[in-house]
């Protein structure tokens, strides 16, 4: 809940910022997308870490990931019409 409250105040505050710049119309406008799209972008987060915390009951967890290689050892890859493609 503080993510929500703490972005919306944000996008108020830019929302003031815009009145002294541009006037009350723009900052109007502009304030209800910043609130909304700040407050949607918290819920988000918050989302995302509550369902970190809370996994899915009889959930497997996740196969550990391979370290990834070094670019020397990587996937062959040739360009079509490289010099080094050719023979």
């Amino acid at each position: 809940m503080f993510f929500i409250v703490s972005a919306t105040i944000s996008g108020g505050l830019t929302a003031l910022a815009w009145t002294l710049q541009y006037g009350t119309g723009w900052a109007i406008v502009f304030g209800i997308l910043t609130a909304t799209v700040c407050g949607a972008q918290a819920a988000l987060i918050l989302a995302a870490i509550e369902r970190r915390e809370d996994p899915e009951p009889g959930g497997e967890p996740a196969a550990p990931v391979p370290p990834a290689k070094p670019a020397a050892e990587g996937a062959d890859v040739t360009v079509p019409h490289s010099p080094r493609a050719e023979p």
